[in-house]
């Protein structure tokens, strides 16, 4: 099961991006993509700390000039929604660990 030259351009492309933008462009893609991207978007909440998130978001809004919480609320459906409520106690635990 090899990759296709088309591909192997665009996983080089990504890994060429610095860490929030490919955060970025993952989400995006991964919105687009209907259920089958739902994961990424998981994990992209999960995995990063509070910080990296933040870059990821302003990333997303200075690549597609929309919120990624929005695209996430308009694009997705079901238990995803859920993400968005994630990215908030994030959000206040950044505050939090500044004050």
């Amino acid at each position: 099961m090899g990759l296709n030259k088309t591909t192997k351009q665009r996983s080089v492309y990504r890994w060429m991006l610095e860490p929030a933008d490919r955060d970025a462009v993952l989400a995006n893609v991964a919105i687009k993509d209907g259920s089958k991207g739902y994961h990424v978007i998981v994990e992209i909440a999960c995995v990063l700390s509070s910080e990296e998130l933040l870059a990821a978001r302003r990333a997303y809004h200075h690549r597609y000039k929309r919120s990624l919480e929005e695209d996430v609320a308009t694009y997705t459906s079901g238990d995803l929604r859920q993400v968005n409520n994630l990215t908030s106690i994030k959000d206040k635990m950044i505050v939090y660990d500044f004050i």
